[in-house]
Protein backbone atom coordinates (compact mmCIF):
# COMPACT_ATOMS: atom_id res chain seq x y z
CA UNK A 1 0.00 0.00 0.00
CA UNK A 2 2.95 2.72 1.01
CA UNK A 3 4.62 1.93 -2.36
CA UNK A 4 1.47 2.72 -4.04
CA UNK A 5 0.89 5.91 -2.32
CA UNK A 6 4.06 6.76 -3.13
CA UNK A 7 3.42 5.76 -6.99
CA UNK A 8 0.75 7.12 -7.51
CA UNK A 9 0.48 10.04 -5.24
CA UNK A 10 -2.40 12.58 -5.61
CA UNK A 11 -4.43 9.87 -7.37
CA UNK A 12 -4.68 7.54 -5.00
CA UNK A 13 -9.09 7.27 -4.21
CA UNK A 14 -9.94 9.06 -0.82
CA UNK A 15 -11.62 5.29 0.25
CA UNK A 16 -7.92 4.09 -0.21
CA UNK A 17 -7.15 6.34 3.03
CA UNK A 18 -10.20 5.08 5.16
CA UNK A 19 -9.14 1.73 4.40
CA UNK A 20 -5.80 1.76 5.07
CA UNK A 21 -6.19 3.65 8.30
CA UNK A 22 -8.85 0.80 9.37
CA UNK A 23 -6.50 -2.50 8.12
CA UNK A 24 -3.65 -1.09 9.80
CA UNK A 25 -5.85 -0.08 13.57
CA UNK A 26 -7.09 -3.84 13.73
CA UNK A 27 -3.89 -5.38 13.96
CA UNK A 28 -1.74 -4.58 16.37
CA UNK A 29 1.08 -6.94 15.04
CA UNK A 30 1.53 -4.38 11.74
CA UNK A 31 1.11 -1.15 13.96
CA UNK A 32 4.82 -1.00 14.54
CA UNK A 33 5.95 -1.67 11.25
CA UNK A 34 3.36 0.52 9.85
CA UNK A 35 4.22 3.30 11.41
CA UNK A 36 7.96 3.27 10.81
CA UNK A 37 7.42 2.71 7.26
CA UNK A 38 4.79 5.80 7.16
CA UNK A 39 6.62 7.20 9.24
CA UNK A 40 10.31 7.57 7.00
CA UNK A 41 8.60 8.12 3.75
CA UNK A 42 7.14 11.16 5.47
CA UNK A 43 10.06 12.59 5.82
CA UNK A 44 10.70 11.74 1.92
CA UNK A 45 7.65 12.69 1.06
CA UNK A 46 5.96 15.07 2.64
CA UNK A 47 3.73 17.11 -0.22
CA UNK A 48 1.86 13.60 -1.16
CA UNK A 49 -1.59 14.08 0.36
CA UNK A 50 -2.98 10.72 0.37
CA UNK A 51 0.66 9.38 1.82
CA UNK A 52 0.45 12.94 4.37
CA UNK A 53 -3.33 11.87 5.50
CA UNK A 54 -2.14 7.94 6.63
CA UNK A 55 1.27 9.00 7.98
CA UNK A 56 0.06 11.62 9.76
CA UNK A 57 -2.89 9.77 11.53
CA UNK A 58 -0.14 6.89 12.28
CA UNK A 59 1.57 9.46 13.83
CA UNK A 60 -0.76 10.24 15.78
CA UNK A 61 -2.43 6.76 16.91
CA UNK A 62 0.91 4.66 17.32
CA UNK A 63 3.67 7.75 17.57
CA UNK A 64 4.47 6.30 20.65
CA UNK A 65 5.78 3.00 19.52
CA UNK A 66 8.52 4.77 17.25
CA UNK A 67 9.84 5.83 20.50
CA UNK A 68 10.34 2.43 21.91
CA UNK A 69 13.32 -0.01 21.44
CA UNK A 70 11.70 -3.69 20.09
CA UNK A 71 14.66 -4.47 17.94
CA UNK A 72 13.98 -2.56 15.01
CA UNK A 73 17.01 -1.47 13.49
CA UNK A 74 15.97 2.48 13.36
CA UNK A 75 14.13 4.15 16.63
CA UNK A 76 13.11 8.03 16.12
CA UNK A 77 13.21 10.21 19.39
CA UNK A 78 9.95 12.18 20.30
CA UNK A 79 11.67 15.35 18.66
CA UNK A 80 11.96 14.03 16.03
CA UNK A 81 8.31 12.87 15.62
CA UNK A 82 6.82 16.42 16.57
CA UNK A 83 9.62 17.85 14.18
CA UNK A 84 8.32 16.17 11.25
CA UNK A 85 4.56 17.18 12.05
CA UNK A 86 5.88 20.35 12.39
CA UNK A 87 7.24 20.51 9.13
CA UNK A 88 4.24 18.78 7.50
CA UNK A 89 2.02 21.72 9.75
CA UNK A 90 4.30 24.13 7.95
CA UNK A 91 4.84 22.84 4.30
CA UNK A 92 3.92 24.93 1.71
CA UNK A 93 1.37 22.70 0.22
CA UNK A 94 -0.43 22.13 3.34
CA UNK A 95 -4.43 22.41 2.72
CA UNK A 96 -6.55 22.78 6.03
CA UNK A 97 -7.18 18.97 6.02
CA UNK A 98 -3.80 18.05 6.54
CA UNK A 99 -3.06 20.77 9.64
CA UNK A 100 -6.10 19.12 10.86
CA UNK A 101 -4.53 15.85 10.87
CA UNK A 102 -0.85 17.70 11.91
CA UNK A 103 -2.66 19.12 14.92
CA UNK A 104 -4.79 16.12 16.02
CA UNK A 105 -1.50 14.15 15.96
CA UNK A 106 0.25 16.19 17.96
CA UNK A 107 -2.39 16.84 20.67
CA UNK A 108 -2.66 12.74 21.21
CA UNK A 109 1.11 12.62 21.63
CA UNK A 110 1.02 15.38 24.17
CA UNK A 111 -0.57 12.86 26.13
CA UNK A 112 1.86 10.21 25.78
CA UNK A 113 5.46 12.03 25.40
CA UNK A 114 7.69 13.04 28.09
CA UNK A 115 6.63 16.20 30.06
CA UNK A 116 10.51 17.22 29.64
CA UNK A 117 9.44 17.28 25.73
CA UNK A 118 6.49 18.85 25.74
CA UNK A 119 8.08 22.06 27.79
CA UNK A 120 10.38 21.72 24.28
Amino acid sequence: ILRVMLLAGQYIPEDVIGDTVALVSQSTEVQPYAVRRFFSALKKEPAKKPLVYVAVWFLGEFGDLLIVADGEDYVATEAEVIDLLQKVLTHPLADDLTRDYCLTALAKLAARFSAQQQQA
